[in-house]
């Protein structure tokens, strides 16, 4: 009986893990969302004319900036024109829900570990341990 506890323990934990491991994510998630979020408002303030646009892996292409607005792709190659506000309150809204993932989580591994402990107590009063 207590081997079978002491499984089920270890699989909660295993599980317990797998889940901190998915805040960890959500949480860089999260803070690469706030800084494209600065970015846009800065973007929107900017008055600067050149800039410098990334083309992947570290290379920029000096280029002028001819309009603030902004081409997105919102899936299956459709794209759609936004100014930086209105993608802004897009970052937002994801941020958001990631947050709510995030806080879904933590319940989760708290309503796991409580289960952890209760299953150790268990095992301890089977075995006579105080």
């Amino acid at each position: 009986m207590s081997h079978e506890l002491i499984h089920q323990a270890q699989e909660l934990e295993r599980y317990t893990a797998e889940l901190e491991e998915h805040i960890k994510f959500l949480e860089n998630q999260i803070q690469e969302l706030e800084q494209f979020a600065e970015r846009l408002t800065l973007l929107n303030k900017s008055t600067e004319k050149n800039i410098l646009s990334s083309i992947g892996k570290g290379v920029y292409l000096p280029a002028e900036l001819k309009d603030t607005n902004l081409l997105v792709e919102v899936g299956t190659g459709v794209i759609v024109k936004k100014s930086p506000m209105e993608l802004k309150d897009v970052v937002i809204e994801q941020i958001s829900k990631l947050q709510e993932s995030k806080i879904s989580l933590i319940s989760q591994i708290g309503f796991y570990t409580q289960k952890i402990q209760e299953i150790m107590l268990e095992v301890q009063n089977s075995k006579g341990i105080s």
